[in-house]
């Protein structure tokens, strides 16, 4: 039974390393030891030594050789004066500060004065919801072409008929704006007083022509 080999698993699976670990892993260990030492040499009376010993004297592969050492220049010595802060040139200051600019004030744009804020709401309270319409910039009428000669007469007439124009058109922009009603009246007895005046001046200029046009006694 001593004599018997314990059997063989195949251990290229995990089941058989496994139990090769489990139950004849202890004993393999053994038989190999057992081995080593019924085949190993006899002993020595003068063993060998485990490290061969060092070789006594100077290495020539580390002595030192004297090497002539080259520099790029001359070093500069430090003083103690050399750490101590000087005065700034005056390119440095002037880089610093700006060239001491001073700074602009902020611009805050177009400000309105208290004044015009005040006639503002003055004409607010006035006209209400008609102070848009009362402040609309109306567009300038085209310049008439100059006429070498214009009587009294005729300068009277053409503002007249601006007249009637300029309240014509406020009629209608408050027809527009739903208030024709409240000005109606107004600006058509405006229109009318107005009219017989340019009536009366278109008189009086048919009878400056006709004296204009008249022949002359001188002649």
């Amino acid at each position: 039974m001593d004599n018997e080999r314990p059997p063989v698993f195949d251990r290229s699976t995990a089941a058989g390393r496994a139990i090769y670990n489990t139950y004849h892993l202890k004993s393999d260990r053994l038989r190999h030891i057992d081995i080593g030492r019924r085949h190993a040499p006899p002993k020595r009376e003068n063993p060998r030594p485990i490290h061969a010993p060092k070789p006594q004297g100077k290495n020539p592969a580390k002595a030192k050789i004297s090497v002539p050492k080259f520099h790029g220049g001359p070093r500069r010595e430090f003083h103690r004066i050399d750490f101590v802060d000087r005065r700034k040139p005056q390119q440095a200051i002037l880089r610093e500060n700006n060239n001491f600019e001073e700074e602009s004030a902020p611009s805050l744009g177009c400000v309105r004065s208290s004044e015009d804020r005040k006639k503002e709401l003055q004409l607010k309270f006035e006209y209400g919801p008609e102070y848009s319409i009362a402040t609309k910039k109306r567009a300038a009428a085209a310049a008439p072409p100059l006429a070498p000669r214009v009587s009294a007469t005729e300068q009277a007439l053409q503002e007249l008929t601006g007249s009637i124009s300029e309240r014509t058109e406020f009629l209608e922009e408050m027809k527009a704006a739903g208030m024709g009603d409240k000005y109606d009246g107004q600006i058509k007895g405006e229109v009318a007083q107005l009219l017989k005046q340019v009536a009366q001046l278109e008189q009086k200029l048919a009878k400056e022509q006709q004296l204009l046009d008249a022949p002359s006694d001188d002649l």
